[in-house]
């Protein structure tokens, strides 16, 4: 199957466009940024990707966003709560049903403050612990960039891509990096790579 980011974009436009839930958080999101772009990341792009293309659905509840600029004062709706999130990030709960949202301003993003990286989009993308992972779609422009991420969908394989980035992250989660790898790969039903190349 070929892919390209237009043609996936296009896909996960239409996704979002009927998702009411994401409709909001975007609103959320909205109000939260001093300008500049909004990139929706993480399972809310790969999953609801693989979903279409695959026809799987188990599409996420959670939205993670990395907003260009974010205000300096967080806005929390009615009915929502703030948490601190993990890697320097926020999170909004919502009080009375199953919204969460998980965001960070570009210059926060741990991964490229690790790096000591400028904060630009692509050292984002390279510093995802997994290429799946390694995809981020700019909501008002309708964009996807990732070509690590989408190469991942194409042959429906999930590896490390970032690997120090991967152990830290596999650490917070009392875990490893294999069995993340499995983890991810089981929730979009691909194949996982593993460290030692073994495929499962």
């Amino acid at each position: 199957m070929a892919l390209n980011k237009k043609k996936l974009a296009a896909i996960l436009e239409k996704k979002l466009k009927d998702d009411k839930t994401f409709q909001n958080a975007l609103k959320i999101m909205e109000a939260n940024s001093d300008g500049g772009k909004i990139w929706l990341i993480g399972g809310a792009v790969y999953q609801n990707l693989a979903n279409r293309l695959y026809g799987r659905d188990n599409s996420p509840k959670d939205y993670d966003f990395i907003l260009e600029n974010k205000n300096e004062e967080i806005m929390v709706p009615f009915g929502w709560t703030k948490q601190n999130s993990s890697l320097n990030g926020h999170r909004l709960i919502e009080s009375f049903g199953e919204g969460i949202i998980d965001f960070v301003s570009l210059d926060e993003v741990y991964s490229i403050n690790q790096r000591h990286m400028t904060p630009h989009i692509s050292n984002f993308l390279s510093g995802t612990p997994l290429n799946i992972q390694s995809m981020a779609y700019e909501v008002h422009d309708k964009t996807l960039e990732g070509h690590e991420g989408i190469d991942s969908l194409e042959k429906k394989l999930v590896r490390a891509y970032n690997l120090e980035m991967a152990k830290e992250y596999a650490q917070m989660k009392n875990s490893n990096v294999n069995k993340y790898i499995v983890y991810i790969a089981k929730k979009i039903n691909f194949t996982a790579e593993l460290l030692n190349r073994k495929k499962i």
